[in-house]
């Protein structure tokens, strides 16, 4: 079948590279398959779980593979980004074994944290080529587009519509059709959350508006409006203040003059107006801004976060590297216990210290600098969610939205500098 191990070798990593593609376009989907098998099979909990859960260990074949691949090649090309983040991989896995809440909780939070590292680090090393990049960037658009529709016409369906149709049970509401904010129906789509379902169409929002390729460019203001509508009927304050980011950024970096003086004067106007509408508007519209209950949940975990930063100033080791993976963020939530920080900064402090904080964001940095010179869409994307995780824990709690987005960092700052994208 194959002439040499050579042939044998470049077979399986087309075969890996397909792998990949296909966990990132069914990442969006695994939850809502999760939800599906729960009500319609007879199989245990743990069965579902690896059903829909089954690319973990796919994505853990194809590090090691990826990874073994790239310290024999001759010729490789290792940026500070892709330092850093095998950097936090380490000391993530590290941190496993001193975690103050054990190896499993620590695993847990890995999954959590560091997954979409690994991602990153899967796409740095696969060798993938600017037309790759490109389809995967063709499949993001199109799952965003099919996500973000549904996420519009979940607006005129009835409240826990899936269950009334006997698709999922009246459990799966917790995650689908049962978000409201006052009344008002918050789109989640298939994704299930409508702060994940924001967080996942935010950087093919700004994709849309800079990088799309020549077949959808026809059509890029249709898909710009279906998907910004769909970002915002989640109601997800956080994902909006990083949309309005990401915008501004835009306008700021245009080229040209006039788009850009007309946009930020646009900026303005629309803050004036908002901070009108909601000083004299009813307090329904006002609930849209605080949330009410769900803004004095994020003020008492910000409380918490800070005053326990606080207590660990007497405690060197801990304030700097952390008590280990699992300890806060989306695992506290899940076994409701220690600190629910709220803000992922404030999660990798806890959990990594602030020494695992400031290599993120050198991380964060390379990153963007690379990026912004490169590919403008990813950049605003990026930017988009760093704001939005100032907020909520929307890069560990959000495979769908940061497998894609790592995976497509990871392929473009891993292209020769001649294989340049769009600036816009």
């Amino acid at each position: 079948m194959f002439k040499n191990i050579h042939d044998a070798v470049s077979f399986k990593t087309r075969v890996f590279r397909w792998l990949l593609l296909i966990i990132v376009a069914y990442i969006p989907f695994y939850r809502f398959a999760q939800a599906w098998l729960e009500n319609h099979t007879q199989f245990s909990a743990g069965t579902v779980f690896w059903l829909s859960h089954w690319y973990e260990p796919a994505i853990i074949i194809l590090i090691f593979y990826y990874f073994v691949i790239f310290l024999f090649q001759k010729k490789r090309k290792i940026g500070a980004e892709f330092i850093l983040a095998l950097i936090l991989i380490i000391g993530g896995v590290i941190s496993i074994f001193y975690g103050s809440q054990g190896i499993s909780r620590g695993l847990e939070g890995f999954r959590f944290l560091l997954l979409p590292l690994v991602i990153f680090v899967i796409a740095y090393t696969a060798g993938f080529s600017k037309k790759n990049l490109r389809t995967f960037i063709n499949v993001y658009i199109i799952s965003a587009l099919i996500i973000a529709i549904w996420a519009i016409i979940e607006q005129i369906l009835p409240s826990n519509y899936w269950s009334l149709w006997a698709v999922l049970s009246s459990n799966a509401t917790t995650w689908f059709g049962g978000h409201t904010v006052d009344g008002l129906r918050q789109s989640v789509s298939l994704i299930g959350g409508p702060n994940q379902l924001a967080a996942y169409l935010l950087p093919a929002f700004f994709i849309s508006l800079i990088s799309l390729n020549n077949s959808f460019k026809k059509w890029r203001w249709i898909i710009i409006i279906i998907i910004g509508a769909a970002i915002v009927f989640t109601f997800s304050r956080s994902a909006w203040i990083g949309l309005v980011v990401g915008l501004i950024l835009f306008f700021i970096l245009h080229k040209e003059k006039l788009v850009r003086w007309i946009g930020l004067a646009s900026f303005v106007l629309v803050a004036v107006a908002t901070l009108l509408t909601y000083q004299f508007g009813s307090a329904k519209i006002q609930s849209i801004f605080t949330h009410g209950a769900s803004q004095t949940g994020h003020a008492i975990a910000l409380e918490q976060s800070i005053r326990e930063i606080k207590a660990r100033v007497s405690n060197l080791p801990v304030l700097f590297l952390g008590s280990g993976l699992g300890t806060a963020g989306p695992a506290s939530i899940k076994y409701s216990d220690g600190i629910v920080s709220e803000s992922w900064y404030l999660e990798v402090i806890l959990e990594l210290g602030f020494v695992g904080l400031f290599v993120w964001l050198m991380y964060f940095f390379f990153i963007l600098k690379k990026t912004v010179n490169t590919d403008r869409g990813l950049f605003l994307g990026f930017v988009s969610i760093a704001v939005a995780s100032l907020f909520l824990h929307t890069l560990s709690d959000n495979p769908a939205g940061t497998f894609i987005l790592f995976a497509l960092i990871g392929i473009q700052t891993s292209l020769p500098i001649d294989q340049n994208t769009n600036k816009g």
